[in-house]
């Protein structure tokens, strides 16, 4: 008889990527969870791309200019409140096999870490954390936490060469963040738009603090 899932991790890719890019990752961060931690890597939908002439790739959300994403951009909220509503449906999926909603973390890289962020502050029940590795806060002056996770914490990672989404993106996003009362920890690393070991090593003791404030 298989254990039935006491935890789990969503991890959203980014922008025309695939979800078995990340599934090792996701599978490492699931390890230092729990041993009965189920690992979800959905994919997003085929989305015509603005700022590449309609080409269609996998996206959370369109992009309508050139990088760098910066404060000015405009987000596409429309397609993002779409896919917030599909990783709504993945978690109230985990939650009636059994999974703890206290026990699900969402992550994701970039398009796929706003996407996270929104998915997380968004929902009914209250969750675990949030990772947002290389991300933004879409909509910032509109951002409102639901009650339920309006004490939910986030770690923010950003690398400080970012030339696809701006850095100061990092603090703008973690200040909304603070105006709402949610616990951000913010960290900046000496890469571009990627990850690197150190910054892992950050998510793992993230993930290891928040669960033993849950003992």
């Amino acid at each position: 008889r298989k254990e039935h899932a006491k935890a789990a991790i969503l991890f959203l890719h980014g922008l025309g990527d695939v979800p078995s890019s990340w599934q090792e990752a996701a599978e490492y961060l699931a390890k230092k969870i729990g041993p009965a931690c189920k690992v979800v890597c959905p994919p997003a939908p085929l989305t015509r791309i603005t700022k590449d002439n309609g080409e269609p790739t996998t996206a959370w959300c369109d992009v309508y200019a050139p990088w760098p994403l910066t404060a000015e951009s405009k987000d596409d909220t429309a397609g993002l409140k779409v896919s917030v509503a599909s990783i709504h449906a993945q978690l109230d999926k985990l939650v009636a096999e059994g999974v703890p909603s206290d026990r699900i973390f969402i992550a994701g890289f970039s398009q796929g870490a706003a996407t996270a962020t929104l998915a997380t502050y968004g929902y009914g029940k209250t969750l675990g954390g949030c990772i947002n590795l290389s991300g933004w806060l879409p909509d910032r002056d509109a951002f409102k936490p639901a009650a339920a996770n309006a004490n939910t914490p986030i770690f923010w990672g950003h690398g400080t060469k970012d030339e696809i989404i701006a850095p100061d993106m990092q603090s703008k996003g973690v200040t909304a963040l603070l105006q709402h009362g949610v616990r951000a920890f913010a960290k900046t690393y000496d890469v571009a738009h990627d990850t690197n070991e150190e910054e892992f090593d950050d998510i793992v003791k993230f993930l290891q603090d928040t669960l033993a404030k849950q003992q």
